[in-house]
């Protein structure tokens, strides 16, 4: 019932709207009158329900009656329009012009079907006679945007200039404007009248930010910069002219300035790290010297600001990490795994700096930790294994690398494995276990050097397969011929064969790479068995002063004699 109600009100208000927009009344009977203006209603009822044919066909009535009202016209061709029957609705509007040329209702509708229909210049000419009427001002953007259709763009800009000065400068004209502009190749212009619209709202900061992206596209990142600077001096705490004013700063190679600003969104909790990891990427590719420790600085406190999230931990893990500060990076790693110990990359860059560094307790207890979330991976029990053979835990280092190189996925891994086994089973003197455990690396990697010297080396201090050792020797110094340690090896492999003049040549050359002291040791005590006594304690002094000549070098020195 309330649906029908709501109807009849409408047909009523449409009655009553008629009766503004007709002509005066005709010399029509009453009767005729009457017939004319409930076909009108009859019409309106159909039209409201968008039954298009049949509000048509009352309209048509109505005009049979009173062909000379002007409103009967301007109904028809308001169906019309509505059904896209756009010749027949203009012919049917410009007779309800003709026959009332003071009714605004009439040109506003004659302008849209004519601008349906792309006659441009008709629904120009609408507009302009609605603006001689009075009072009706508000139709000049209409009728800018019809010059704005047509290309007309200096007097689409006019009519714009005269909009403005009867409603003052408002955002939406300045878009059509400056459009305008940048279609006739003046940009400074667009800029001039967003700059006017910036003045006449100088609280409304959007605005200024709209300003201040049309200048960096225009490449003008001074004026940007100082408007900038207007609001950071109103609001020093304005991440978004902060974070804004560090990119014109960045992109002007300008990074100690642009981190400077950077730093109050980037220190601020209330921004996403997710935006912040962008921003700090961008940053880390265009560092250089003292901006270094800057930017390290930074990227730690803000991962101290998200002190719970894994990505703003590992984040900075990895900033430090590239910028070599491996004992900083391994801080926020541990940091990270701690809130989600899941990621494997994390856990592996943990134990690589801590085997690194020599953090053998660390690097166990973390490689033990990290298998029980990642079984399946050699590396962890690489380097797990690895930390137990440099702890001498020559147990606990052979069953990690057992168990690892059963997950060796290529010959390069699994000889890599057996390599350190060796070295495990060589630490606990099981010499056929060791041996045996090189000889199936080599057969996956003839080429791995840490098998060559070690497996040579140990065989010379057992003085066994000497030309075994003599044979994986010089195959050592032919891969790496200016390598200070494979020299070595290889020059005690020959002074142990009793080549002394030979072994010489090969320390010597040892010595000169580097400050090794059991090279200068080795140096020393070839010298001696040359006979040049003055030269090996010079060599033993020199190998006293580090941390890796033996046990004797002292007693060589005391006594001047060489003692194996």
């Amino acid at each position: 019932m309330k649906k029908y109600i709501a109807i009849l009100i409408l047909i009523v208000l449409s009655a009553e709207s008629f009766a503004q927009q007709r002509d005066e009344p005709t010399a029509l009977g009453e009767e005729a009158s009457m017939k004319a203006e409930m076909a009108l209603i009859e019409g309106q009822k159909h039209l409201i329900l968008e039954n298009y044919a049949k509000a048509l066909e009352m309209f048509h009535v109505a005009r049979e009656i009173n062909p000379n009202d002007g409103a009967i016209h301007f109904k028809i061709a308001e169906v019309l329009f509505r059904n896209k029957a756009l010749t027949d609705a203009s012919e049917s509007i410009e007779l309800a012009i003709e026959l009332d040329s003071e009714n605004k209702f009439y040109y506003l509708l004659a302008a849209d079907i004519y601008t349906a229909n792309s006659d441009l210049a008709s629904a120009q000419k609408m507009y302009e006679e609605l603006l001689k009427m009075e009072g009706n001002e508000d139709y000049l953007v209409e009728l800018a945007l019809i010059f704005e259709y047509q290309g007309k763009y200096n007097k689409a800009l006019e009519i714009y200039g005269k909009a403005q000065e009867h409603f003052g400068i408002n955002e939406a004209m300045v878009l059509q404007k400056q459009e305008i502009y940048f279609r006739l190749g003046d940009p400074q212009a667009a800029i001039a009248e967003w700059e006017n619209l910036t003045e006449a709202y100088p609280d409304e900061e959007s605005y200024i930010f709209s300003l201040v992206e049309l200048l960096i596209n225009q490449g003008d990142l001074a004026s940007a910069e100082m408007h900038l600077k207007t609001l950071l001096d109103k609001n020093q705490k304005n991440r978004r002219a902060s974070l804004m004013i560090a990119e014109i700063l960045k992109n002007q190679g300008r990074i100690d300035e642009a981190m400077d600003h950077a730093q109050v969104p980037l220190l601020s909790p209330e921004l996403s790290f997710n935006l912040k990891g962008g921003i700090l990427n961008d940053f880390l590719g265009q560092i250089t010297g003292e901006s270094v420790v800057k930017f390290k600085t930074l990227a730690q406190g803000v991962a101290g600001v998200h002190p719970k999230e894994y990505t703003a931990q590992a984040f900075a893990g990895d900033v430090l990490y590239q910028l070599g500060d491996k004992p900083n990076a391994r801080v926020f790693y541990v940091k990270a795994i701690k809130i989600s110990p899941n990621n494997f990359s994390v856990w592996q860059n943990i134990l690589s700096i801590e085997s690194e560094l020599g953090m053998l307790d660390s690097l166990t207890a973390h490689a033990e930790e990290a298998l029980e979330y990642f079984p399946n991976q050699a590396a962890i029990y690489y380097l797990g294994g690895s930390g137990y053979l440099m702890k001498k835990d020559y147990q606990q280092s052979i069953q990690l690398l057992e168990i690892g190189k059963r997950y060796a996925s290529n010959k390069r891994m699994k000889s890599v494995f057996n390599g350190q086994l060796g070295d495990a089973y060589n630490g606990l003197k099981n010499y056929s276990k060791s041996d045996a455990a090189y000889e199936v690396a080599l057969s996956s990697d003839d080429t791995n050097e840490h098998v060559l010297n070690n497996y040579s080396y140990f065989l010379t201090l057992r003085k066994t397969k000497l030309d075994k050792a003599l044979e994986m020797s010089t195959r050592l110094i032919q891969l790496r011929p200016n390598t200070a340690t494979y020299l070595d090896t290889h020059g005690w492999v020959l002074f142990v064969q009793g080549k002394y003049k030979e072994a010489k040549k090969h320390l010597q050359k040892a010595a000169s790479l580097g400050n090794d002291g059991t090279v200068f040791e080795h140096y020393g005590d070839v010298l001696y068995k040359l006979g040049d006594q003055e030269g090996a304690l010079v060599q033993w002094e020199k190998a006293a002063t580090t941390n890796d000549a033996s046990d004797l070098v002292h007693k060589k020195i005391a006594d001047k004699k060489f003692y194996e």
